[in-house]
């Protein structure tokens, strides 16, 4: 994934980050990561290895608690990035899962 696309995703992140829900915002994150996940497969064919790559690779290979360990980091510093808090709040009594 190159510096630009990173820049819209932050973009996006910060135009709909203020007023998106949860549930909805989670799939943009989650179909980020997944182009960035295929994006770097493409590029090991060509002998392209990073550290975010790895870490895509290794996440998408476990399972979900390990993978949640490898991407929190991935996805808070997409948060951070893009000025938006990680505190998420509801109108239901319910308070939703932290990073």
């Amino acid at each position: 994934m190159d510096k630009n696309t990173y820049q819209v995703w932050i973009d996006m992140l910060r135009a709909i980050g203020p007023s998106a829900r949860t549930h909805r915002i989670s799939v943009v994150v989650a179909s980020m990561l997944q182009y960035a996940y295929e994006i770097y497969l493409k590029r090991m064919d060509n002998n392209e290895k990073n550290e975010l790559g790895e870490i895509m690779l290794t996440a998408f290979e476990t399972g979900y608690d390990e993978a949640q360990e490898w991407l929190s980091p991935v996805v808070k510093t997409l948060f951070m990035d893009a000025g938006l808090k990680m505190d998420l709040v509801s109108e239901l009594p319910q308070k939703y899962r932290k990073l």
